[in-house]
């Protein structure tokens, strides 16, 4: 039986809980990390709302909730024929600004899947470090988003 991983990573932020939320979503995403490029599916253009369906290469993505005020967005994650993700981000006020918990529940299809997976949880820490500075960095430079 391939294993379920659960991966969460905390990051903390001096922007407020909406703004914060809004740098997760995949159009401003797609600011603060170049070499993600959402291709949107069934909208007429790009867009941060709850339904959206876009693609990144091979993974389907589905933009299942998306709340800034509530602080919370979630996607499902669909990489064909090896791994489904769903992906919650929860935003929250704290001291100086707002603290974001990205959750990542992995669920493999196969053995190629549970590699994946198993990379993500190994690489954990590094990708969180690496997405605070690229986020705070969009928040700084898109203080109205």
């Amino acid at each position: 039986m391939l294993a379920h991983v659960i991966v969460a990573l905390t990051m903390h932020f001096t922007a407020p809980r909406a703004q914060a939320t809004a740098a997760f979503g995949p159009v401003s995403e797609s600011i603060w990390e170049p070499d993600f490029k959402p291709q949107f599916v069934a909208q007429p253009e790009p867009q941060q709302a709850a339904g959206a369906v876009f693609t990144t290469g091979s993974k389907v993505w589905l933009l299942h909730d998306y709340d800034p005020a509530k602080g919370v967005v979630q996607y499902v994650i669909v990489e064909p024929k090896a791994l489904v993700v769903t992906l919650t981000i929860r935003v929250v006020d704290a001291p100086g600004g707002s603290d974001a918990t990205m959750t990542y529940d992995l669920v493999p299809l196969n053995d190629a899947g549970a590699a994946h997976a198993e990379e993500l949880r190994q690489h954990a820490r590094e990708m969180s470090a690496e997405m605070q500075s690229a986020i705070a960095g969009y928040l700084v430079s898109h203080p109205g988003s």
